[in-house]
């Protein structure tokens, strides 16, 4: 039988949620869904949504603060998953499993570029949803991740 471990990185912000942001088991360790909230509480790419409602921008200035914003998300998302797995043991090459939630999958492709970015080979399994909204309603994405270290 193997024993539980928590992972909860020194996140002031984290404290309030009451939930582990990570669990090992054995050998793998299972992500909660990460946001983008950087240590400090604040969201990532905030800035750019802020414009992105401008009035005085087009339409197309507006999608591209968007996709702007998206990307500053995602990189930050993949920065908390990487410290969640740090501290469990793992690394992001050890994940076998990746399910993606956003918020408009009309932005799905400044997401994909980061995670290309990030994982340049597709070696593990993906699944990727749009869902209403999340925990914030600046947030336009959260991602899970299932690692196995040593895989």
């Amino acid at each position: 039988m193997h024993d539980k471990q928590l992972i909860r990185p020194p996140w002031p912000w984290a404290e309030k949620y009451r939930i582990a942001q990570g669990v090992r088991v054995g050998g793998t360790v299972y992500v909660s869904g990460q946001v983008a909230y950087r240590p400090d509480g604040s969201i990532a790419g905030t800035e750019q949504l802020v414009r992105s409602k401008g009035t005085s921008l087009t339409p197309e200035q507006s999608a591209v603060a968007r996709q702007d914003a998206m990307r500053l998300q995602a990189r930050q998302v993949f920065a908390n998953i990487d410290e969640v797995l740090r501290l469990g043991g793992a690394t992001m090459r050890d994940i076998v499993k990746l399910n993606a939630y956003l918020t408009d999958f009309d932005l799905f492709p400044p997401y994909a570029e980061v995670r290309r970015g990030i994982f340049p080979e597709a070696s593990f399994a993906s699944t990727g949803v749009e869902v209403a909204r999340l925990v914030h309603e600046d947030l336009l994405l959260e991602v899970e991740v299932v690692a196995h270290v040593g895989v």
